[in-house]
């Protein structure tokens, strides 16, 4: 189960600790969430780095650029537009370069974190649910535990025994679930 899914490994959480309290179990789901949520995020940091950066490094062209064409200002004057045509086309060049990588980056980058976040709140809420179906409460009351007792006591009464506590393993459940006579 584990193996197989991030969900799968918050369950067997559940599951191997099935036999423990409640605040234990819940302790191991959650360590393990962690686990998961980890991992699931492993990625999702370098995504935003590349998103972050790009822009930057599009600036820096657009700076190196802008040198570039101040230089042969100096040099050569403003009259000649082919000199600075060679700096401008820099700058526009790796300014939508960083634009056209860091775009597409940050959305993503927020989608997967929104994806995860979701995924791992759907995972919590399934894993609620598993602690509440293997942690039943002693005193609940479960129809199948009331038939099995009656089951029990209708069987050891046809065959002339009295239904105690203590008379045989059969009649012990029932005696402890509080359904024998």
């Amino acid at each position: 189960l584990q193996e197989n899914s991030p969900l799968g490994r918050v369950m067997a959480a559940a599951l191997a600790n099935r036999h423990r309290s409640r605040e234990a179990i819940k302790t191991s789901v959650e360590e393990a969430g962690s686990h998961v949520g980890h991992q699931l995020n492993r990625f999702l940091n370098a995504l935003g780095t590349i998103a972050t950066i790009t822009p930057l490094l599009g600036l820096l062209g657009t700076v190196v650029g802008m040198i570039s064409v101040f230089t042969r200002i100096t040099s050569a004057g403003v009259g000649n537009p082919g000199e600075l045509a060679g700096g401008i086309s820099t700058a526009l060049i790796t300014t939508a370069a960083g634009l056209t990588i860091a775009i597409p980056s940050l959305v993503m980058h927020r989608y997967l974190r929104g994806h995860i976040d979701r995924l791992l709140v759907d995972m919590e809420k399934q894993a609620l649910k598993l602690i509440d179906v293997i942690q039943i409460p002693k005193d609940a009351f479960d129809p199948a535990d009331a038939a099995m007792a009656e089951v029990a006591k209708t069987d050891h009464q046809s065959a002339g025994r009295s239904v105690a506590p203590g008379n045989n393993r059969s009649v012990v459940g029932a005696a402890q679930l509080g359904y024998a006579e």
